[in-house]
């Protein structure tokens, strides 16, 4: 699908650029032509006006000296020749000359009109013919000239259209593989998230199927011998609740439509409130518990969202910290920051799978993720809750600091 997209965005883009180089260059060769068109027409009436110059010479006449232009002019009593002003008898030209002139004069006459081309193999001029009972004049221009010229603009605009063409080619499928690269991802994000979910879901379903057959298998069974097989599909069914609710968040924070509306929160008041729950949750797991909240600190955000992440960095923090570890949660006023650390001590994240914890799926201990319920989204919502605000986190992991993920969002003043 990406592939046809390129190839459609480069054959379009390419068939728009090249059919407005042509036009173009068929604009600027029509203006070449009808240009010197013009210029050989006006050289040839003011040689008709003028008197020439010389034998066979080009006559110069302003912007035309380039064109080669002869002046017959017949004396039909004397059947003599003026050409270029020069009077020549038959017996003072060569039989080709004669012969060569003949051929145009009766070109000329033959053709029938005043004005025009003659072209043969022999030769190709304009003319233009002034037929006087006494004496007849006619102007020849050579069109060796034109044809040269316009031969040469082609040749010229062929040689650049080729560069063009291949310029645009190059920046063409340059455009378009930046152009797709976001849709690119974002299908390739797709589709991963359908395997991947589909992989997750394969197991809770699994379970489900396998219990229900055991229930089917004992018709006559009460619901309390049934209990224990009833709990298992519950559970599992909880898990997939919560998989799907995962997803739906994730798909509606790609849509910018459907983005939570922002307003000035206390973010304090939400920190105290989120972590007042993982006090008993540490308690009883045996763990240390420790909390350092500045109080009234805002921020632009949504309070919904705000706690969601809280509560994800906290589950995450209780769930690996180690047996009898500890779990810290600081929130403090820096600058124009407003500094949010979670600690827990514990196993470090492996340096070279820092970089995909925010992965969707992705779970940095596989052995651990099912008995401790996760689906590997939870740091992808807390990533994208923080991108939604604005907001930038950084992790660190080490043995002797334990793991601390750092999101700092931009303070609001006070509100009195």
């Amino acid at each position: 699908m990406i592939k046809r997209l390129k190839i459609k965005i480069v054959f379009s883009t390419m068939l728009l650029l090249s059919t407005v180089a042509m036009a173009a260059f068929f604009g600027v060769y029509l203006i070449t032509k009808n240009n010197i068109q013009e210029k050989s027409i006006q050289a040839m009436i003011n040689a008709f006006q003028k008197s020439p110059t010389g034998l066979f010479h080009p006559q110069e006449s302003g912007d035309a000296e380039n064109f080669n232009i002869i002046t017959i002019e017949l004396l039909e009593n004397e059947k003599t020749f003026l050409i270029d002003g020069y009077s020549a008898a038959m017996v003072d030209l060569t039989e080709s000359d004669i012969a060569y002139i003949n051929t145009l004069i009766s070109a000329v006459k033959n053709s029938g009109s005043n004005s025009g081309v003659i072209k043969s193999e022999g030769y190709n001029y304009r003319y233009i013919i002034d037929n006087n009972p006494v004496k007849s004049k006619i102007v020849l221009l050579d069109k060796t000239y034109e044809e040269h010229t316009l031969n040469s603009l082609l040749i010229s605009e062929i040689m650049i259209g080729t560069v063009l063409f291949i310029s645009f080619l190059f920046v063409t499928i340059l455009v378009a593989n930046i152009s797709v690269a976001p849709t690119e991802k974002s299908w390739n994000q797709q589709k991963r998230l359908v395997s991947d979910a589909s992989h997750e879901l394969k197991t809770p379903l699994t379970i489900i199927s396998a219990n229900a057959d055991l229930i089917m298998s004992k018709p006559d069974s009460t619901i309390k011998d049934q209990q224990k097989w009833l709990g298992y599909i519950k559970e599992e069914t909880e898990r997939m609740t919560e998989l799907i609710n995962n997803m739906l968040f994730l798909a509606k924070s790609e849509d910018e439509k459907q983005m939570p509306e922002m307003s000035t929160i206390n973010l304090s008041d939400i920190a105290t409130e989120a972590t007042l729950a993982f006090e008993s949750v540490c308690f009883e797991n045996k763990k240390r518990f420790y909390t350092d909240i500045q109080p009234d600190i805002f921020i632009k955000g949504d309070a919904s969202s705000i706690r969601r992440l809280i509560t994800i960095f906290l589950d995450n923090a209780c769930k690996y910290s180690n047996e009898n570890g500890h779990v810290e949660y600081y929130l403090y006023a820096e600058n124009d920051k407003a500094e949010m650390v979670i600690r827990n001590s514990g196993d470090p994240i492996p340096k070279d799978e820092i970089q995909n914890i925010f992965t969707r799926f992705y779970r940095v201990n596989k052995s651990r993720s099912r008995t401790e319920g996760g689906y590997g989204l939870g740091l992808s919502i807390a990533k994208t809750i923080i991108d939604v605000h604005g907001g930038k986190i950084s992790v660190t992991s080490s043995k002797e600091n334990g793991t601390v993920f750092k999101c700092s969002f931009k303070k609001l003043k006070k509100i009195n």
